[in-house]
């Protein structure tokens, strides 16, 4: 079957919506040079709110959701942390990053 990722949720209204139109993961932009992007602290206040309402990574709204930040050639060091601080679940590596980046994501990444 497949699975659908709504991309650039800025705000908890459009996750709301994203997640009832039945998406299978939340992209946040996570690039400073997108129109999109929305800083860390930012995303994990979405996700902060989305869990007041029900959602928890180990508990979500949906048996499939999962959350993803959108990543364009950041630092593994920068990648570990973003996903640390903000709660996401996944990386999507949108730019040049090798596969050993992948690998050193443990699973938490794909390109």
């Amino acid at each position: 079957m497949p699975q659908v990722k709504i991309c650039g949720i800025t705000n908890l209204k459009d996750a709301g919506i994203a997640i009832d139109a039945g998406a299978d993961f939340l992209g946040f932009i996570c690039y400073p040079k997108s129109s999109r992007y929305v800083a860390p602290a930012r995303i994990a206040g979405i996700l902060s709110d989305l869990r007041s309402f029900g959602f928890t990574q180990d508990r979500p709204l949906s048996a499939h959701l999962r959350t993803v930040g959108v990543f364009v050639n950041e630092s593994l060091k920068s990648i570990r942390q973003i996903l640390a601080q903000t709660g996401l679940d996944l990386a999507q590596l949108h730019g040049g990053e090798s596969p050993q980046v992948l690998k050193q994501l443990n699973g938490r990444a794909f390109k």
